[in-house]
């Protein structure tokens, strides 16, 4: 058996964390294919699941779909807190405040990071 089949949680995270680097290399078409994939709607992979979403949102970004953007990620944030995620969540969180500036809604992204900035301090992260 392949290590994918022996350990689907692993294999989910390194695809995601593939899809994750494209997308910081700016190819969210190539990081679509790796993102897209389906991951098991179970308790146990809610945290990835939540951060597939947040990818999602974030390749909606880089596409310069800001608004799709910006209601993915705050659904990948929720989905991320109720999985006790909570680097999910900040992740989502952050980039979901540089949508909103990018949008020109800036007191309001400014506001999110800060929240998310003061959480991720309180996390000793």
């Amino acid at each position: 058996m392949s290590a994918a089949v022996d350990r689907p949680e692993e294999a989910a995270r390194f695809r995601l964390l593939e899809g994750e680097i494209l997308l910081f290399r700016r190819s969210p078409a190539e990081a679509a294919r790796l993102i897209s994939e389906p991951i098991p709607d179970t308790p146990a992979f809610a945290a990835l699941k939540a951060r597939q979403t947040q990818l999602q949102g974030q390749r909606e970004l880089v596409e310069g779909r800001l608004d799709g953007a910006v209601a993915t990620l705050e659904g990948a944030a929720q989905a991320a807190r109720s999985a006790e995620a909570i680097d999910v969540a900040l992740d989502a969180d952050v980039i979901r405040g540089q949508a909103l500036v990018r949008l020109q809604r800036t007191a309001e992204g400014v506001a999110l990071l800060e929240r998310a900035a003061a959480q991720a301090a309180a996390a000793g992260d």
